[in-house]
Protein backbone atom coordinates (compact mmCIF):
# COMPACT_ATOMS: atom_id res chain seq x y z
CA UNK A 1 0.00 0.00 0.00
CA UNK A 2 1.08 3.39 -1.36
CA UNK A 3 -1.01 5.42 0.73
CA UNK A 4 -3.37 5.17 3.76
CA UNK A 5 -6.84 6.94 4.76
CA UNK A 6 -4.37 9.35 6.98
CA UNK A 7 -2.29 10.52 4.00
CA UNK A 8 -6.07 10.76 2.34
CA UNK A 9 -6.77 13.29 4.51
CA UNK A 10 -4.14 14.94 5.19
CA UNK A 11 -3.93 15.78 1.54
CA UNK A 12 -7.26 16.65 0.70
CA UNK A 13 -8.96 17.05 4.19
CA UNK A 14 -11.42 16.21 6.65
CA UNK A 15 -14.02 17.87 4.84
CA UNK A 16 -13.93 16.60 1.46
CA UNK A 17 -13.19 12.92 2.94
CA UNK A 18 -17.01 13.92 4.40
CA UNK A 19 -18.20 15.16 1.44
CA UNK A 20 -17.73 12.39 -0.22
CA UNK A 21 -20.06 10.17 1.89
CA UNK A 22 -18.62 7.02 1.26
CA UNK A 23 -17.70 5.09 4.09
CA UNK A 24 -14.03 4.83 5.23
CA UNK A 25 -13.60 1.09 3.90
CA UNK A 26 -14.67 2.63 0.40
CA UNK A 27 -11.51 4.83 1.01
CA UNK A 28 -8.95 1.91 1.88
CA UNK A 29 -9.88 -0.08 -1.10
CA UNK A 30 -9.65 2.88 -3.50
CA UNK A 31 -6.47 3.69 -1.89
CA UNK A 32 -5.80 -0.07 -2.93
CA UNK A 33 -6.89 0.00 -6.26
CA UNK A 34 -5.19 2.71 -7.20
CA UNK A 35 -1.67 1.61 -5.38
CA UNK A 36 -2.41 -1.89 -7.91
CA UNK A 37 -2.43 0.48 -10.71
CA UNK A 38 0.35 2.22 -10.22
CA UNK A 39 2.17 -1.30 -10.12
CA UNK A 40 0.29 -2.20 -13.57
CA UNK A 41 2.88 0.68 -14.91
CA UNK A 42 5.75 0.70 -12.61
CA UNK A 43 5.95 -3.42 -13.24
CA UNK A 44 7.42 -2.62 -16.69
CA UNK A 45 10.77 -1.16 -15.17
CA UNK A 46 10.87 -2.08 -11.83
CA UNK A 47 9.74 -4.91 -9.26
CA UNK A 48 6.57 -3.72 -7.05
CA UNK A 49 5.23 -3.70 -4.47
CA UNK A 50 8.13 -0.69 -4.70
CA UNK A 51 9.96 -1.21 -1.31
CA UNK A 52 10.67 2.91 -1.39
CA UNK A 53 8.07 4.66 -1.05
CA UNK A 54 8.47 8.35 -2.11
CA UNK A 55 6.25 11.56 -2.29
CA UNK A 56 5.14 11.42 -5.38
CA UNK A 57 4.19 7.60 -5.92
CA UNK A 58 1.53 8.32 -2.50
CA UNK A 59 0.59 11.92 -4.36
CA UNK A 60 -0.22 10.20 -7.64
CA UNK A 61 -1.73 6.51 -5.62
CA UNK A 62 -3.80 9.34 -3.66
CA UNK A 63 -4.76 11.28 -6.93
CA UNK A 64 -5.86 8.54 -8.57
CA UNK A 65 -7.80 7.36 -5.45
CA UNK A 66 -9.77 10.70 -5.29
CA UNK A 67 -11.25 10.79 -8.76
CA UNK A 68 -12.05 7.08 -8.62
CA UNK A 69 -13.97 7.94 -5.20
CA UNK A 70 -15.89 10.97 -6.75
CA UNK A 71 -16.80 9.36 -10.18
CA UNK A 72 -19.19 11.26 -12.06
CA UNK A 73 -20.21 13.83 -9.28
CA UNK A 74 -16.65 15.38 -8.85
CA UNK A 75 -16.46 19.23 -8.88
CA UNK A 76 -14.27 21.22 -11.34
CA UNK A 77 -11.09 20.47 -8.69
CA UNK A 78 -10.84 16.96 -8.66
Amino acid sequence: MYATKANFESAFGATETADLDVPAGRVLAAIDQAGAEADGYLATRYTVPVASVGANLTRITLDIARFRLWDNRSPEEV
